[in-house]
């Protein structure tokens, strides 16, 4: 009788859902990712104009000094060896929250917990891959806390210092206020364009397709980042038709021997737990199983703006 009910739960659904996945197995290499938050201007060539200026000024030069950003992930194996001997790995990354204490030991230390950081250019990046050969039909979970350490440079300017030009000092209240408000949509612009650079970089380090939806790129674009490199992949769009495996962890999607991936695009090998929670993510997109097919969850929190 056991073995009857084992059997049972392990009936596939004829019922297929359909959708696109991307196809890795061959994918063509786009090329590197440039962001035109370098001198906080559109990366576009314009003629060059020459033109004489005399400028005289009574300002303090800027106040440089050193800032650091840093970035934490988790690399996570499941390995799983089944009956026939069959190694099956399923990776994954997770950001880890750093806060400015964290960020400092780092920056002092050149260490990533116990393991030293390899520095290229002005990145400290300690990025390695956990490894463990596994056991006879059980799961080995784990663990590899990897770190990035970016050198950069901040300016401070004093402010309410006076420039002197050749017909005297420029200090119209009008002309002021029109400078200050350009001034604060420039920088403004500068930061928005700065913080999806560092998001960008940042989410590709665990997860790729995420960071090529931020930032809005065509479908089945994947980006790889090494370091503060991130690369462009093109995998190729592929229409797949899933069937269902009801197993003792709930329904699970399948199409031969893989199953849709956590980024929701990519396959991965099929284990019957893969998908334990009861949500799947297909294209970006949360499903539920319901009357033999995969049809979307609406979602029930609604996050409030704030001013």
């Amino acid at each position: 009788m056991p073995t009857l009910v084992t059997l049972l739960l392990l009936l596939s659904s004829t019922n297929a859902f359909q959708i696109t996945t991307c196809d890795c197995n061959k994918p063509s290499r786009v090329g590197l990712l440039q962001f035109s938050d370098g001198s906080c201007e559109p990366a576009t060539c314009t003629p060059n104009t020459k033109s004489d200026y005399r400028v005289m000024t009574d300002k303090k030069a800027a106040f440089n000094f050193p800032g650091y950003i840093c970035d934490r992930w988790k690399s996570i194996k499941d390995i799983t060896i089944d009956f026939v001997g069959q190694v099956i790995t399923v990776p994954e990354r997770i950001a880890m929250e750093t806060t400015a204490v964290e960020c400092d030991i780092v920056r002092q230390s050149r260490r990533c917990n116990e393991s030293s950081m390899m520095k290229s250019e002005n990145t400290w990046i300690f990025n390695q891959e956990p490894e463990d050969k596994g056991y006879w039909l059980r799961t080995a979970t784990v663990v590899t806390v990897n770190c990035m350490l970016e050198e950069v440079v901040l300016s401070r300017y004093d402010e309410g210092d006076m420039i002197n030009t050749p017909l005297g000092k420029s200090n119209d209240s009008t002309i002021r206020h029109e400078n200050e408000l350009i001034r604060v949509i420039q920088s403004i612009q500068c930061d928005q364009q700065r913080a999806k650079h560092v998001q960008a970089v940042s989410t590709a380090q665990y997860n790729g397709w995420l960071a090529a939806a931020q930032l809005g790129l065509r479908q089945c674009i994947k980006l790889i980042a090494t370091g503060n490199i991130v690369s462009a992949l093109q995998c190729t769009p592929t229409t797949v038709n899933f069937t269902t495996d009801t197993t003792t962890c709930r329904p699970q999607p399948r199409f031969n021997n893989f199953t849709i991936g956590r980024s929701g695009w990519e396959h991965t090998a099929f284990t019957q737990c893969y998908w334990a929670g009861g949500i799947l993510n297909f294209n970006d997109k949360p499903h539920a199983y319901r009357n033999n097919t995969w049809p979307p969850v609406e979602a029930s929190i609604v996050i409030q703006q704030r001013d």
